[in-house]
């Protein structure tokens, strides 16, 4: 893809706030194509030496963190759901701490993809919120015990 078409996509990205699917569309379809998406970042990093440019990028980086544009990125259909989540930042001591980027890429100031693992959901039990409560409000078997009596509960259960 021409520089001319990426600033072309900022810019549409930008008059739409990355609100438009056919902007998630042309975005997804270039970080899917491994030449485009190393293009991309190279131009991407010159484009942000040039002042005024910074709302852009933003801009971008908002579109490509939307859950659609994700989940074209990855070749997913819309019901499914995301197991990685890929961003485009510069590289910074946090990233460099935890080993997914170098020294010299923080120096470089060059944008970088970052591909991370979602962790599934933790999923809390009655017995585990329970406790919870009770620690916070250091409550006794005896303040807990009457709490739960004097709960009203609904003959059907709703999920």
């Amino acid at each position: 893809m021409k520089a001319h078409n990426f600033l072309e996509l900022h810019s549409n990205i930008t008059k739409s706030k990355a609100g438009n699917s056919r902007n998630a569309l042309d975005m997804a379809t270039n970080l899917r194509n491994k030449a485009k998406a190393s293009d991309y970042l190279v131009w991407v990093s010159e484009f942000a030496k040039i002042d005024g440019n910074a709302q852009s990028i933003k801009d971008a980086q908002n579109c490509i963190n939307k859950t659609p544009c994700q989940k074209m990125i990855f070749g997913l259909e819309p019901r499914d759901k995301l197991t990685q989540k890929l961003r485009m930042k510069r590289g910074n001591a946090k990233l460099r701490d935890a080993g997914l980027c170098t020294q010299a890429d923080i120096d470089s100031k060059a944008y970088m993809y970052i591909v991370t693992d979602i962790a599934p959901p933790v999923v809390v039990t009655a017995k585990e919120k329970l406790q919870k409560l009770q620690l916070e409000f250091s409550l006794t078997l005896k303040q807990l015990s009457k709490l739960v009596s004097q709960i009203e509960y609904s003959d059907e259960i709703k999920h």
